[in-house]
């Protein structure tokens, strides 16, 4: 006699699958976590004994603690904190991936401009939270954050934009009239859930360093760091019509916000406390 299945078996099966496959992902997270977390750790005890009792090199830093302390897909690509030589790389990720993910290159009057909004800012402000992938000959990916966006947004108005906008004083498309209107504009960050989520962040990877588990790794590394800060909550704003990064962001454990508009999707994370 044939076995007889239940006419929902199919749809059983998949729901297993995906709770199993959901298990196992807050598996990994949870040891991710926690090995970011005794790197952090072990690199302000190392940095506290030293400036204690004077021992070790004056470069012994956290920051290099943590380079020494990084993690590793396969042979290739390394999660690493950002070094000031990382600078051109990021500039070119920033432009390769600046058109909702794909090449920007040539799209505005200076190739300079989406770097200067949304790349170099973050890097000079607060190198800290930057993390870039490394795979042994430059940087192809990174995220980038500011810890206190109302802060961020000030300092981005009254300093950072002022000592840049010059350079664009002659845009060549309507698109870039916009986006330089948007960079202007002092309260462009400043979403509603800003004070329940007050980090937010960018993240940019080359299409080689996708679909390897890349992003997660970086996400979670600037989670840990802030983390440590006692920062609550983490958020980021893409573009409505990015279906793909949306489906990334959710598995990641990020949620849609209410401060999202028909164009612009807010997703947000609260972050637990080491």
């Amino acid at each position: 006699m044939s076995a007889i299945e239940p006419s929902d078996y199919g749809a059983l099966l998949e729901d297993l699958k995906r709770r199993v496959h959901g298990a196992r992902y807050q598996v990994q997270r949870k040891a991710n976590t926690e090995l970011l977390r005794l790197y952090w750790q072990i690199g302000q005890t190392l940095l506290q004994r030293r400036e204690a009792e004077g021992w070790g090199s004056r470069g012994a830093t956290n920051a290099a603690v943590r380079r020494r302390a990084v993690r590793r897909i396969g042979t290739m690509i390394t999660i690493r904190p950002y070094r000031p030589d990382d600078r051109p790389d990021i500039v070119d990720v920033c432009v390769r991936t600046g058109r909702t993910g794909l090449d920007a290159t040539g799209m505005y009057s200076s190739d300079d401009l989406l770097p200067d909004i949304y790349a170099l800012p973050y890097v000079d402000s607060e190198p800290e939270l930057a993390f870039v992938a490394d795979n042994g000959e430059r940087v192809v990916g990174y995220v980038i954050a500011a810890a206190n966006t109302r802060d961020f947004a000030s300092w981005f108005s009254n300093t950072w934009w002022p000592s840049v906008a010059g350079k664009y004083d002659h845009p060549t498309s309507d698109a870039e009239v916009h986006t330089l209107a948007s960079a202007g504009d002092p309260h462009r960050m400043l979403i509603a859930d800003v004070d329940d989520y007050p980090a937010h962040l960018h993240i940019d990877l080359l299409p080689e360093a996708q679909g390897q588990g890349l992003g997660r790794l970086l996400i979670d590394t600037l989670r840990v760091v802030l983390a440590e800060r006692g920062i609550p909550g983490l958020h980021l704003t893409m573009g409505a019509d990015n279906t793909n990064a949306g489906a990334f962001y959710r598995r990641l454990g990020f949620t849609e916000l209410a401060s999202s508009t028909p164009t612009a999707t807010t997703f947000g994370m609260r972050i637990d406390k080491p």
